[in-house]
């Protein structure tokens, strides 16, 4: 499989996207405490959504094949204590997105959590397969 080089631009959005992740994530007992309804809201769906589509990523990388590449070589109970590991945090996520949807979160919510979606599949797992193929 060839794995072409990604532009510049994906570099950039991609760190800066995982940087706003951790900074996002770190944030979030802190707007809790203040009622900080707004960007708490954009924070927790951008947490949830970076979690959710590079736990599905790795998830299916394993699935493919990859679990040599991505762990170790060991195929017993590690392999599968570790699928197990990430397909719950995917379902966890896509459930909670669901839940979002029929208890009425705030478009907030939606769009951060599609942002940090669109930044993973979009930007940060070519960059991961092009630095693992190179």
């Amino acid at each position: 499989m060839s794995v072409t080089k990604p532009k510049p631009w994906k570099f950039w959005l991609a760190a800066l996207g995982t940087i706003m992740w951790f900074i996002l994530l770190q944030s979030l007992q802190f707007l809790n405490e203040d009622n900080y309804l707004s960007i708490k809201n954009i924070a927790f769906g951008y947490s949830m959504g970076f979690i959710t589509a590079f736990s599905a990523f790795i998830f299916w990388d394993i699935i493919n094949g990859g679990f040599d590449r991505l762990l170790s070589n060991d195929r017993g109970i590690f392999r599968i204590t570790t699928c197990f590991t990430l397909i719950v945090l995917f379902l966890l996520g896509l459930l909670g997105f669901i839940n979002g949807i029929f208890n009425s979160m705030p478009w907030q919510y939606f769009l951060s959590f599609a942002v940090a979606g669109i930044i993973v599949n979009q930007c940060l797992i070519p960059i991961i397969n092009y630095a693992d193929k190179k």
